[in-house]
Parts: C-alpha cells; sequence; structure tokens
C-alpha cells in the first residue's frame, strides 16, 4: 500500500495520466518513485530447463483472495474491500490470505480508464437487439473491475539457410512446360511477444477475442502499478502454447521469405518452406495484461455470462444472450409486413406452403445441429485448453462421453462416429426436398419469378435473425488458434433435432400419399411450421447456453 505524503490515503494508479493519483487531495506521483516501496525477496528457484540448475528469482508480499463459491482467486496489494467475485458474479466477501508472489518479467500498465471501458461496453450493446434491458442497466455495467491477467509470452529467432525448390510453368503449343529452379536464401529474424493466457480463470475465447496487445508497450513490472486494481493467479504452464507461438513464428518467417520477389515469382512448396524455418525458442515469459473483466448473473442465478475489455486497446468482447420477448416481438413485426407482401405477390397453393415448410425445417435441422455441438463444448469447457490442462494437472476426471468428445475434437478418434451418422441425415433431408422439386417441377415453372421472390424473401428472413441472434453473443476471435467445436452425443442431439426432422418426415410422407383435399396439405405444412417454431426457440435456448456459462468451480471441475 502506497500512501499519500499529503494526506495520508491510498494512492491508485491512474490509466489516463499513467501516474499514481490521490482520490482524495489529487495528489500524483510518478510510478518510478515507488519501484523499491513494497518489500522484496529473493529466492532460489529450479530451473525447467535444467533440474540441476537454480536460478534467482524476485518475488514480493501479496494479499491474494479467494471466493469461497468458485475458488477463483485474485491478487491486490492493499487491503481492498472484497464485496464480489469477478468470476462467478456472486456477491461474497472474498477471504484473504498473504501470499509470496513471484515478479512477473513484465507488465502493461491499464490505459483505458473505468469510463473508457463503460462507454466501449455500452457502444456493444447498442448493436445488440436482442441482448436483455438488465444488461445495460448502469448498475450492471458499472461492475466492470480492473484485472491484470497473467500472459505466457514467447520468443523466436531464426538463422537459417534456406534452399528450396521453385516451378514456374508456362504453355507451348499443346503442352504445358514446367521449370525448375533452385532458390537459396539466407534468414535472419526474430519474433517477438506472442502471447497466450496463463490463467484457468480466463476462458480461452474470451482471451482471444480481445486480442492482440502491444508488448511493445510493456513496463518493468513493480507492484505499485497494482494500485486500485487486481490481478489474477497464472496457473497454466507455459509449455502448453509453445506450439501455437512457435507456428506464429513459422508463418512470419515465412511471410518474411516471401516478400523477396524472386520468391514471388516462382511456386514454392509451402510446407517444405515451413519446414526449414523452425525457429530457435526463448524461455516463456510471465507477463500481466490489463483487462477490465465484468460478470453477471442470470435471472436464477445459475449461469454467469462475461464481458471483458482490453484495457490496453479498448477491444470488447462480450456473452450476450437472446431475450425471448424481445426475439418474438422483432420477428413478428419482420414477419407480419413480408407475409402480406408476399400475399399480395401470389396466391400460396397446397404444394407452395408445403415445399417452404420442408425447406424451413431443412434450415432449422442444420442450424439446431450447429448450436447443439457449440453448447456441448462450452458446457463442458473444450474450447478452453488451458482450463483443460490445470484440471488435468489436479487429477480431476471427465466424464468419458467427455473424454470421447476431446478425443474426436483433436482427431484421435477412430472408425464409425455420430457425425457420420448425422451427415447422412443430413443428405437424406437434402434429398427428401430434392424429390419435392422433381415432384412439383410444373408447378415450380408455372411460378416464375414469384417463387424467387418466395425463396429470397425467407431466405433473408431466417439469415437475417440468425445473424442478428449471432451478433448479439458472438465475437470475431483472433485467428491465432481453430475454432473448437466438440461433437456433442447423439442422445442429447436428437432432443433437438427430432423436430425439423418430424416436419421433413411429414411433408414428405403427404406428398408421397398426395391426399385429394387441400385441407391435408395445410394441415401437414402447419404442423411443421409450428415444430420450426418450436425449434427456432430451442435454437435461442442453446445460443443462451454458449452466453450463459456454467457457474465456474476453479477448484472442483471447471464449469461444472
Amino acid at each position: 500500500m502506497i500512501k499519500c505524503i499529503g494526506c495520508g490515503s491510498s494512492l491508485v494508479f491512474d490509466p489516463a495520466t499513467q501516474l499514481l493519483r490521490c482520490p482524495h487531495c489529487g495528489r500524483t506521483e510518478s510510478v518510478d518513485n515507488f519501484t523499491d516501496s513494497y518489500p522484496h525477496y529473493v529466492e532460489a528457484e529450479t530451473s525447467a530447463y535444467d533440474p540441476n540448475y537454480t536460478d534467482q528469482v524476485k518475488t514480493y508480499d501479496a494479499l491474494v483472495y479467494k471466493c469461497p463459491n468458485c475458488g477463483a482467486e485474485i491478487i491486490a496489494t492493499d487491503e481492498t474491500a472484497s464485496t464480489f467475485c469477478s468470476f462467478c458474479g456472486d456477491s461474497v466477501v472474498l477471504t484473504p490470505r498473504l501470499s509470496r508472489q513471484k515478479y512477473p518479467s513484465y507488465i502493461i500498465p491499464f490505459q483505458k480508464t473505468k469510463a473508457d471501458c463503460e462507454e466501449a461496453y455500452r457502444k456493444k450493446l447498442r448493436g445488440a437487439f436482442f441482448a436483455p434491458s438488465r444488461m445495460k442497466k448502469a448498475t450492471e455495467i458499472q461492475k466492470f473491475r480492473g484485472i491484470y491477467m497473467p500472459y505466457w509470452t514467447y520468443d523466436f529467432e531464426t538463422q537459417h539457410p534456406v534452399s528450396i525448390d521453385g516451378t514456374e510453368s508456362h504453355r507451348s503449343g499443346d503442352y504445358i512446360v514446367t521449370d525448375h529452379y533452385r532458390l537459396d536464401k539466407q534468414v535472419n529474424g526474430r519474433y517477438e511477444g506472442a502471447s497466450f493466457d496463463a490463467a484457468s480463470t480466463f476462458n480461452d475465447t474470451l482471451s482471444e477475442a480481445i486480442a492482440p496487445f502491444d508488448v511493445g508497450s510493456a513496463k518493468e513490472f513493480t507492484p505499485a502499478y497494482l494500485s486500485g486494481f487486481y490481478a489474477d493467479v497464472g496457473d497454466v504452464d507455459q509449455s502448453l502454447y509453445r506450439g501455437d507461438a512457435e507456428k506464429l513464428a513459422v508463418n512470419y518467417f515465412r511471410d518474411q521469405v516471401m516478400q523477396d520477389p524472386v520468391f514471388r515469382k516462382y511456386k514454392l512448396n509451402d510446407s517444405a518452406l515451413k519446414n526449414q524455418l523452425t525457429p530457435r525458442p526463448g524461455p516463456g515469459k510471465m507477463g500481466l495484461f490489463p483487462v477490465w473483466f465484468l460478470a453477471a448473473r442470470s435471472r436464477n442465478n445459475k449461469r454467469v455470462s462475461y464481458a471483458v475489455v482490453n484495457g490496453q486497446t479498448g477491444k470488447v468482447a462480450a456473452d450476450l444472450p437472446v431475450d425471448f420477448l424481445k426475439y418474438i416481438l422483432i420477428s413478428v413485426a419482420i414477419a407480419v409486413p413480408l407475409f402480406f407482401f408476399l400475399n399480395f405477390l401470389l396466391t400460396l397453393t397446397p404444394g407452395k406452403t408445403l415445399i417452404v415448410s420442408a425447406f424451413l425445417s431443412i434450415v432449422a435441422l442444420i442450424l439446431s445441429n450447429v448450436q447443439v455441438n457449440r453448447t456441448y463444448t462450452r458446457e463442458h469447457s473444450l474450447d478452453d485448453r488451458g482450463l483443460q490442462s490445470v484440471m488435468e494437472k489436479r487429477g480431476i476426471e471427465e466424464p468419458e462421453e467427455v473424454k470421447r468428445a476431446v478425443r474426436e475434437k483433436t482427431g484421435e478418434s477412430s472408425g464409425k462416429t455420430w457425425r457420420a451418422i448425422l451427415s447422412t441425415l443430413v443428405i437424406i433431408a437434402a434429398i427428401i426436398l430434392g424429390i419435392f422439386v422433381i415432384i412439383k417441377v410444373p408447378e415450380i415453372l408455372d411460378l416464375g419469378g414469384l417463387t424467387g421472390i418466395l425463396a429470397f424473401g425467407v431466405i433473408t428472413v431466417v439469415g437475417s435473425i440468425v445473424r442478428a441472434i449471432n451478433k448479439a453473443g458472438k465475437n470475431k476471435t483472433n485467428t491465432r488458434r481453430k475454432t473448437v467445436s466438440a461433437k456433442a452425443p447423439m442422445k442429447e442431439k436428437m432432443l433437438v433435432l427430432i423436430k425439423p426432422l418430424f416436419g421433413i418426415f411429414l411433408a414428405f410422407v403427404t406428398y408421397i400419399i398426395n391426399p385429394a383435399q387441400d385441407i391435408y396439405y395445410y394441415g401437414a405444412a402447419a404442423i411443421a411450421l409450428v415444430l420450426i417454431i418450436w425449434a427456432f426457440f430451442d435454437i435461442l435456448n442453446q445460443h443462451n447456453k454458449q452466453t450463459m456459462r456454467p457457474l465456474p468451480q476453479f477448484d472442483k471441475r471447471g464449469g461444472k
């Protein structure tokens, strides 16, 4: 705790001025003046690379606050009153204990103030039409807390002579002539600052969504930067993301090589080029990066949604669920005018009505399958490699079906999987739709351009709703990692997929039977449309499960 020499209050780091400021008398001090204000110690630590080698590390005393409900821990340098948990969103007094923490290699100070953070989040919410109104209340937005998140950073360098075959092809008469060349180049380069979050409490999808951080603006760490803020505890091993970081470095060196006009001129084997650019890694470094963090409980207090803001750039990522009432009202506002517009242009016959219902059933089937897989992935934290690695290190066993999903996700499973079965079902549904079209070719041709207008209108409305839903809670993530989506067990999928599948089956059977009375066509189409609406509400429910995550249990099983 750093005391103000003017009034005796605690100084707080101010991101706007990059100075320590007294909230009572307004006095400011430079952080550099307090580099050695905190007691620090030098201790011996065994090297991770050589067990026989010990290194001298610098440590400092800090208070570690632990949530009694979820087990999350955050660091503070003074006796900060903690009345709620940043990770499970519970209003609870965190219990402190004194702990000796290792000095990080560096720190990126907060540059965005809390006011900047709240404004960036409000701007994000303005485009989320379906987000619940309670999330836009000032009392909720004010719960943002500044937390320094631990990140592993990796540096690589390469000094390799590259020798690779290049080809150039041209036509000569009736032949394609390919000329082969040998390209040689000395590559000397360095790639610095590949960063990945080192805390199991910080979901990988969120950390990727607010990347990147500019490591070039990092400062030498001093606990004075933590004044008025918190820091998370790093528990992810540095080896976990080293492979990802190396791929980034290889791609960077490859791009440097391809900037050479000679290399751009010829066709190269990209894999062979990357194999020759394998870099030499340096030791991983732990850094603290600034993140504004918000956890909001659901109405039933059983789930939690997160919003994070990059404390350096102001980039926002948020889990935004969909309010069912808003969805219904906006959908009706779109559907009613469209219905009267289409009704003015054409008269829906029994056959056309059934074709449209079958088409929408197939759309609902595909979307439902995607959403169930995403929900299963999120519910079991399969998209969070950091948390998975910590759970494995602690010996926490996953259920067998979850282990199977992880094996399938990483390509380790063999033999027939439910994915093949589901693909078959989708193909069958497409064949059924094709049969509809073939049977009704004369009728469809008679419709001419009106059929195109109808199809375009339906696709536009469905697509607009889906895009709006996805925009409400899905953020484009950094492309450094592949998007993870495990395959949910079929017994879980069928509870959702049975509705659109039955609608497709009903429409197909009606066409095959070809009843004489139109009432059967309209009845089958009406049932199919009811099932489609039901399926779309299932899709919304799956979306909300993804954006309102299970309450975390970091010292037990992650997210369960």
